[in-house]
């Protein structure tokens, strides 16, 4: 059972952190979303992945030793351009394969929402 909703909460709750890679992404597929296969995992997270992006709540790019570059692409180019780098892998991504997420301050402030709402829960 796939719950788009929680899969993104959990990728901006991880982003107040740290950037988060596409490893962490298909992660998230797995134990949230409950996808089981490669094809599923990779379907899901790149669809998680849109979703964050169209929402504004975190900007995709790469890692180096100078930090967190924001790909200058369009949405669409750069959903194409996870899909294809993810496929050809031809395996699931390990650390800083394929891409990197960065909150937006946007989605900061949200994850920061959704951690007060958790600590009221008293989870």
């Amino acid at each position: 059972m796939r719950d788009l909703r929680a899969m993104v909460e959990d990728l901006v709750m991880r982003g107040a952190d740290d950037w988060v890679d596409a490893a962490e992404v298909a992660w998230v597929a797995k134990s949230i979303g409950q996808a089981v296969d490669d094809a599923s995992i990779r379907e899901l997270s790149i669809e998680v992945i849109r979703h964050v992006l169209d929402e504004g709540l975190m900007t995709i790019g790469d890692v180096s030793f100078d930090g967190f570059s924001m790909w200058e692409l369009p949405t669409d180019e750069a959903i194409e351009k996870v899909e294809r780098v993810w496929r050809g892998l031809g395996r699931a991504p390990n650390l800083g394969d394929v891409c990197w997420l960065e909150n937006t301050e946007t989605g900061t402030l949200f994850a920061e929402r959704l951690f007060e709402q958790r600590d009221e829960r008293g989870e």
